[in-house]
């Protein structure tokens, strides 16, 4: 009968420190976002071009791959997500470096406090006027 008691125990205490690990593996986890703007056309300001698709990221991800537009330099860029007025409401700083002809800016951007919608994913070198495009956070 101890023996018995002490197997469940076992089992039990095995079973919880498994599911513990999973969660705390799975909340770990940063999801990363690619974002190819190789074929977008540089838009200076803070307006985005009108009638262009908007890019679609989940707001989950926590981490930004850019691949920034032909002819983008390697160095330090300012990336935020802005609300149509141009108020900022996440913003980080990443460096992008130039490999096999990509420039690929990296950057942990924490999107899950903005609401769903429609927003401006803005990009400036140091120094240099903002680049817009639209964005949708799922």
């Amino acid at each position: 009968m101890l023996l018995a008691i002490a197997a469940s125990i076992l089992i039990c205490a095995s079973v919880a420190g498994w599911a513990l690990v999973r969660w705390h593996n799975r909340n770990e986890t940063a999801q990363v976002a690619v974002l190819d703007l190789g074929n977008w056309s540089v838009t200076r300001g803070v307006e985005p071009n009108p009638g262009v698709k908007p890019l679609k990221v989940s707001r989950e991800a926590s981490r930004l791959s850019i691949l920034l537009p032909l002819g983008s330099s390697e160095g330090e860029y300012e990336v935020r997500i802005a609300k149509q007025s141009g108020e900022a409401l996440v913003t980080a700083i990443g460096t992008a470096k130039l490999s096999k002809g990509v420039t690929t800016l990296r950057v942990v951007l924490r999107m899950s406090s903005v609401s769903p919608g429609t927003y401006i994913l803005q990009i400036r070198e140091a120094g240099l006027e903002w680049n817009s495009y639209p964005l949708t956070l799922r």
